[in-house]
Formats: structure tokens, sequence, C-alpha cells
């Protein structure tokens, strides 16, 4: 035993850091009903885990093992050349709901989506919500069927700063609340340095020393006839060429337009996003029949229908 904590003593504890979630890897869900209102906290979606290791070690870092009818879930991620592995415990009450919810605690025990309980208190009041009934009279308990969505989520390091929650009825968003972690302090960005010019002085003239009762006169040397150079005709300058049209797949997309439709590859920068497989596939997608379907936001239309235009690479 003594020999084994020796040897424990001299691995080199292992440190990765994964990415915060971000706003569509999270969703929010409606955790209590009362008299006041609707209690709302934030969840990891059920495939952020994957590609948050997807984009962090590679497919070929990480691997799942499942037991107990997928109550356990035993993930094992390849940091610093050696394998880790971490088991999450599920508790709900189907078998595929069970594998989701274990594989969601295996990873908060590598620190992914740990961001979540550093969120502030979300609690919609009752006036806010278009779907809330309470009566008094009946003595029947409130119900809420409005449903919520995250609009936006900033951080401090690790930390839930200010998240942004929609009410929603059906598909149309009636209530926007932002809500603030009050113990975060926002970052201040140091202010910018103003560096003064100096001030260019005429450098004063060196008093010429006066010369000795006994040194010999200088000689005075002759000027050196200057050559005037020939006369230059002046010649126009060329006329700029007009840069070339971009073609091809540079001009659907720039490189820092960020992808706007729904689904995995939401949020991402095309220039990044143009190499992974996934983004691939959604371009297939996109060229897939029956893809006519038009959204509520004119912009990810626009995204659609340049999309189907982009031409593969070539492997």
């Amino acid at each position: 035993m003594k020999e084994r904590r020796k040897e424990m003593g001299k691995e080199k504890p292992f440190r990765q850091e994964f990415r915060n979630l971000r706003e569509d890897e999270i969703s929010a869900e409606k955790a209590q009903v009362n008299k006041g209102g609707v209690k709302v906290l934030l969840w990891k979606s059920r495939f952020a885990t994957a590609d948050i290791l997807d984009e962090t070690v590679g497919q070929d870092g990480w691997w799942l093992e499942y037991s107990n009818e997928n109550r356990n879930c035993t993930l094992h991620v390849k940091l610093n050349d050696s394998w880790v592995q971490r088991t999450g415990i599920g508790d709900k009450d189907t078998p595929k709901a069970l594998a989701d919810d274990s594989l969601n605690r295996a990873g908060l025990l590598f620190g992914i989506g740990r961001e979540l309980f550093t969120a502030p208190e979300i609690f919609f009041p009752a006036k806010d919500l278009s779907k809330y009934v309470y009566d008094e009279k009946t003595g029947e308990p409130p119900t809420c069927l409005n449903t919520f969505k995250v609009h936006k989520v900033e951080y401090v390091g690790k930390v839930i700063s200010k998240v942004t929650i929609g009410a929603y009825e059906w598909e149309k968003c009636t209530k926007i609340l932002t809500f603030t972690n009050k113990n975060v302090k926002a970052e201040e960005k140091p202010a910018e340095k103003l560096v003064e010019k100096p001030v260019q002085t005429a450098a004063p003239e060196k008093a010429e020393p006066k010369a000795a009762a006994n040194a010999q006169p200088k000689q005075e040397s002759k000027p050196t006839p200057t050559v005037k150079p020939a006369a230059t005709t002046a010649t126009k300058p060329a006329p700029e060429k007009p840069e070339p049209e971009r073609v091809g797949n540079d001009a659907l997309f720039a490189e820092d337009e960020k992808i706007i439709i729904p689904g995995s590859c939401k949020g991402l920068i095309y220039g990044k996003a143009k190499t992974m497989k996934k983004f691939w596939s959604l371009v297939d997608w996109a060229k897939g029949p029956g893809r006519a379907r038009q959204y509520d936001d004119a912009a990810v239309n626009d995204q659609i229908a340049r999309m189907r235009k982009l031409i593969a690479p070539t492997q």
C-alpha cells in the first residue's frame, strides 16, 4: 500500500479546461409554480457534453460505458496521454432519459456545464406571464403553460454574471427579463494610458573652441563641383488594378460570419466551422429535398439559401 501511494504521488495531475456553454446548449425549465410566479432553473442540453468533448479532445479522445440499465454512465476521457474516468448516476424513469441524465452528470464531474450552478436566481412574476392562472376562490394550486428559452448568457471566467430569459406562449415571445448575479462584478477593462509625445527641441549650437596662439592655420579646402542629375520626365502612376471578384464559397460566406441556423453549429464562426464534419452535414441537410421551410427570422432563411450553394471541399 505504501509503494502504491508513492507511485500515485508521482503521477502528474491532469487539468483540462472545457469551454462554457452557449445559449443554444442551455435549456430553461419550470422548477416551481407558486402564488407569486414561476421559478426557472437552467439545465444542460442532452448533446452539449458530447459536442464539447468532440471539440476539445476529438471523437477518438473519449468513450462511454453504461451499466445498471443505463443508470450508471462511466465517461472515459484521454487527458495528458492517459485515460481518466468519471461515473455519473442518472435519476430518470425511462432508459433513454437515464442514459442522457447519467452522461450529463458524468460530464459535470469533468467540469462540463458546472457553471450553471453559479447562475443567479431566475423568477418570473405572475404579472409577466401570459399563461399563468391562479384563482384564490377555487383554492386550486396555480398553473403556468408558458415555456422559457435562454436568449443570452454572459460569463466572468467560469461564473455566470448575467442571463436573459424569454417567456413564450406557444412560439411567440411575450416577455424578456434579464437576471444579474449580484455576487459577481463585471470585468472592467483597464483605461488606456495616454502617452505624451516628446516635444522636439533644437539642439544647442556648440561653441567653437578658441584656437591656440601657436596653432597652424587650417588650409581652406576647395569645394568639389556638384553634378546636377539629369532631368527625368514625370511618369504617371499606373492605375490600380481592381480586386478580383470573390468566387466559390468565399463569395457566399465571410470568414467571420456567425452561423445562426438552429442546430449543433449555431454560434460557430464560418471560418472555423467549415473544417468540421458536422458543418457539412448541416450543408447536406440544407440541400436535401423538402428544405423549403421558412423560419420567422429572415436572416436564417437567407443563410440557408446561401448554404445550399456551397461546394464541399474535395478530400
